[in-house]
């Protein structure tokens, strides 16, 4: 199926028609025109959205561009028709709908963890306990990564490097991989612990990965009694995770206290502890307090004994040995985010250079409502925030409100060219990709926000823009 995609009509006609198939016939022929059908949209949507973004138009027209394009196409009619797909093992494309179900609906659809858990699912039963398939998959990334690394490198017109980056395509799916390693995890299998590593440390790429690399460190715990890469392991566990875990901080919780390992101990403390500490900023979270008070207990003292041991993770910006730190600097480092970067917490002493290069400080903004935001030009739901943040500049007033945004663009030449066309008539800081505050305050999302009162107290802390403007709103009111 192929169709142009200039505006937001084509596509409400498309997920009209999707959403008219239905969701509660048996699967047909129709299920897997509608999965396709939704690919198409998506594919070209995206494509022009990238489109968008590349252009040489000024910041207002490629606002207008998003605008008359539309919001994501609408994925439930998609998710239904492949569900009905794979309830239907007789159907010729379980397999295929059972990845789209892997692939696609991280989110997007209200449902997206089941969605996924179901396509991993399916794709073990379908697949089996065969590790074949890992193997294939490591060997097709393998080649897919040497490819993209020849042309990122290569001396190209712009034109031509985005052509053959085009041909190339995207990373080879995992989700087929998934499956046979979650088969081989739940099988008497002898690759049991190398599935395990696999779902924890492989499936970077795969949205909604938190339950199976949970299972997979489960496993691990009960079948390899004496596995000595916890550290690693602990870290790739505590990056898989999308959202606030729970289930994942109870495991932390229960290794930390029962291995005899120190420093896998004192690893799992530290994971506990910036696990509590997301949880305690999540906007849905209840009793933020208590769980932060959580955090502050499983971080204080969990270098106890092994202080002065390399922690195996970087703890500063770069990738060389300097990044690295001791137990007790992860210690000291984690304990500052708690806090001062979550909620409950007061903003620090921090001095800042803005895009003029004048230094700045937090405490200038003393005695006033202040939102940070930090942002990058390359970040959609970032740049598609400014007018909305314009207009609460515009109405909130001066002497007791104030934006302050911190770009984590690669050049600040990048900012200066960006601003010459989108106006952000606020301060903005520069501190750079990986940059050290970013990693100190543990900033993982763009855009994230803070919200701190007039005392420095931090209110509030989310991606979500609706969620900080009524934060602020409740903050100013008089």
């Amino acid at each position: 199926m192929s169709i142009d995609l200039p505006h937001r009509s084509t596509v409400a006609v498309l997920v009209i028609a999707l959403v008219g198939l239905g969701a509660c016939q048996p699967a047909s022929d129709d299920d897997w025109g509608a999965i396709q059908a939704y690919v198409d949209v998506d594919t070209q949507w995206h494509a022009e959205m990238d489109r968008i973004a590349r252009s040489d138009e000024s910041g207002e027209a490629k606002q207008a561009a998003r605008e008359a394009l539309g919001g994501h196409p609408d994925i439930a009619a998609a998710v239904a028709a492949a569900r009905r797909i794979v309830a239907d093992p007789g159907h010729a494309l379980v397999a295929e709908a059972a990845e789209f179900l892997v692939d696609h609906p991280f989110g997007l659809s209200p449902t997206d963890e089941e969605d996924i858990a179901l396509g991993v699912e399916t794709l073990a039963r379908i697949i089996g306990a065969d590790w074949s398939v890992v193997d294939q998959y490591e060997q097709a990334v393998e080649a897919w990564r040497s490819e993209y690394e020849e042309i990122s490198a290569a001396e190209l017109e712009p034109d031509e490097r985005t052509a053959r980056l085009d041909a190339l395509g995207r990373r080879p799916t995992v989700a087929r991989a998934a499956g046979a390693a979650l088969a081989v995890l739940d099988a008497e299998h002898g690759d049991a612990v190398r599935a395990a590593e696999f779902l924890i440390n492989d499936t970077m790429v795969m949205g909604g990965r938190e339950q199976f690399v949970l299972r997979g460190a489960k496993t691990l715990a009960a079948k390899a009694p004496d596995y000595d890469n916890w550290p690693e392991t602990l870290r790739a566990l505590d990056a898989g995770r999308f959202r606030a875990n729970a289930q994942i901080d109870a495991f932390f919780e229960e290794l930390a206290a029962r291995t005899t390992d120190p420093i896998a101990r004192a690893t799992a403390r530290y994971y506990l502890a910036a696990g509590l500490a997301r949880t305690s900023t999540a906007p849905a979270a209840s009793e933020s307090d208590d769980v932060r008070e959580r955090a502050l207990a499983a971080a204080v003292g969990l270098s106890r004994g092994v202080e002065e041991e390399t922690f195996g993770a970087p703890l500063r910006a770069g990738d060389d040995e300097t990044a690295y730190g001791t137990f007790a600097d992860a210690e000291a480092s984690l304990v500052y985010r708690i806090e001062h970067a979550t909620v409950g917490g007061t903003l620090p002493e921090l001095a800042g250079t803005t895009i003029d290069g004048s230094e700045e400080n937090l405490s200038d903004y003393a005695g006033k409502v202040v939102l940070i935001d930090f942002w990058a030009t390359w970040c959609g739901p970032c740049v598609a925030a400014l007018p909305q943040l314009r207009e609460l500049v515009e109405e909130q007033p001066a002497d007791r409100f104030a934006l302050l945004a911190i770009s984590v663009d690669e050049t600040l030449e990048e900012v200066l060219d960006f601003q010459a066309d989108e106006p952000m008539p606020w301060p903005n800081w520069y501190v750079g990709e990986g940059s050290e505050l970013a990693r100190t305050w543990d900033v993982r999302a763009y855009p994230t926000y803070m919200l701190a009162n007039e005392d420095g107290v931090i209110l509030a802390r989310t991606s979500s823009l609706d969620a900080i403007l009524s934060a602020v709103e409740d903050a100013t009111r008089v």
